[in-house]
């Protein structure tokens, strides 16, 4: 078991696991502390009030459906990813972006939440970088322009987008378009 210590007030990039089942919860939780910080929740209202603003991905058992308990995060809010552990009769969730068959090995569980985490930044960043280039925009564009606020803003725009280009080729198409264009859901078909 990992002796990393972490002052959840401060951190970001938590990987919040909601499993009923004691002894899949501490193996689970183990091999993710060796990366991330990590909370447990062993039903939905524990998830549920765990849930704030330093969460990335949140990690539930499908045969559990506490899925269906973790809200969706608002527009406004700090994004975060869902994925969830299925056993090989159940086909998936509906809320989950990525579905795991179990049992999972430690090496498919780091990637899988380091795909989701990759996918949050991602969102984030897109996130500000839309907000700097509108305000690049207006001051660009604007009467009482500074050629040195001007300047900053091209500068953090340049730096923002090579940040981009570098989580998008760590991302798969599919990924980058969904995060992109605001999709909830990979796993949701499209409406005919």
């Amino acid at each position: 078991m990992s002796n990393a210590t972490f002052d959840i007030s401060v951190t970001d990039n938590v990987v919040l696991v909601c499993i009923d089942d004691d002894d899949c919860r501490q193996r689970v939780t183990a091999v993710l502390r060796e990366e991330w910080p990590v909370r447990t929740a062993i039903d939905a209202e524990t998830a549920v009030d765990s849930l704030d603003e330093a969460v990335s991905v949140v990690l539930v058992d499908a045969r559990d459906g506490i899925e269906e308990a973790i809200p969706r995060p608002q527009r406004d809010e700090r994004p975060f990813e869902l994925a969830a552990l299925v056993d090989e009769s159940v086909d998936g969730t509906d809320r989950a972006v990525e579905c795991v068959t179990k049992p999972i090995s430690p090496e498919t569980l780091r990637a899988t939440v380091e795909r989701l985490q990759r996918r949050v930044e991602y969102d984030q960043l897109l996130g500000r970088y839309y907000a700097v280039a509108s305000e690049y925009a207006a001051t660009a564009s604007g009467h009482e322009r500074e050629p040195e606020t001007v300047s900053e803003l091209k500068e953090r725009l340049s730096t923002m987008r090579t940040r981009l280009d570098e989580l998008a080729d760590g991302l798969d198409d599919h990924d980058a378009f969904s995060v992109a264009l605001g999709t909830p859901d990979e796993t949701e078909s499209p409406e005919e």
